[in-house]
């Protein structure tokens, strides 16, 4: 009995330091420091653009592209953890991503399931939790990008992991923004989601400011930036107009709603993988 129980164990710590070595060292991973921070906040934008097509299906608006852009939105999210999992610096991240993977799976049964109202609730009350496991992922992958005090012409790459993360935060919240107010004018959230539409609004203001004044930025980074800047007051300026900063009066039609996160997206996309060339 206790030669088998010592077997055991030693059959489990050579287990353990193996895992260990596998997830610290990430022999076969294909991606960069740069691509971590950027794949890792993908996963952010995935969830609510998944939420985002869940709800314009339910209002029976745009359903051709809503259920395309749900399906492949399931799939990107599975592929992309599949990613993250080769590069797994520290043990932290590695527990992160099996966390965001758990949540994921009952995410995606909600997702998935039949489109009712009832189930939009649950995606509405839901959402949010693994909206920020997939946050603190890509946070853990900022820090370990800092920790490596590697500098890209002048520049601490701790900066540029923090410019990654901001610009594709801006992915995400283009997104949930639509997402929210879609449910809103769908009658699945409650009156308060105003406010919080109003609050998302003003951080995605606040990300642009700190974008187009970085350090890290180039003539290209700079110009990009303007351009989406641009559609985002397409939508800033009406509200104003109307009297709808706060989304209270539903005045923004959700055709022009769902165009503009497809917009914003697109373009900042291509914009966090100038940032996240940088680390390259």
């Amino acid at each position: 009995m206790k030669t088998t129980f010592l077997v055991a164990a030693t059959i489990w710590v050579f287990t353990l330091v193996k895992i260990n070595a596998q997830t610290t060292t990430s022999p076969t991973s294909t991606i960069t420091v740069g691509a971590s921070v950027n794949i890792s906040g993908k996963q952010r934008m995935l969830t609510q653009r998944m939420a985002k097509a869940y709800m314009y299906i339910g209002m029976n608006i745009n359903t051709e592209v809503a259920n395309r852009e749900r399906n492949n939105s399931i799939i990107l999210f599975e592929e992309n953890l599949k990613s993250l999992m080769t590069f797994t610096p520290t043990d932290k991240i590695n527990l992160l991503l099996l966390k965001e993977e758990t949540l994921w799976k009952e995410y995606k049964k909600l997702i998935t399931s039949e489109v009712t109202k009832d189930n939009a609730k649950q995606i509405l009350e839901t959402n949010t939790t693994i909206l920020n496991a997939c946050d603190d992922v890509v946070k853990a992958y900022v820090e370990y990008a800092g920790s490596l005090k590697k500098e890209v012409e002048g520049v601490s790459s701790a900066i540029i992991a923090d410019n990654i993360n901001t610009s594709g935060r801006q992915r995400m919240l283009s997104q949930r923004i639509t997402f929210y107010y879609a449910a809103y004018v769908w009658g699945v959230a409650e009156s308060a989601t105003a406010l919080r539409l109003k609050n998302l609004a003003e951080f995605l203001q606040q990300n642009f400011s700190q974008l187009i004044t970085s350090e890290v930025n180039n003539t290209e980074i700079d110009d990009a930036i303007a351009g989406v800047v641009g559609d985002w007051r397409e939508i800033e300026e009406k509200c104003v107009k109307d009297n709808c900063y706060t989304f209270e009066n539903k005045g923004v039609e959700v055709g022009k709603m769902y165009a503009f996160s497809g917009t914003v997206l697109s373009k900042m996309d291509k914009i966090t993988a100038l940032y996240a060339k940088l680390l390259e």
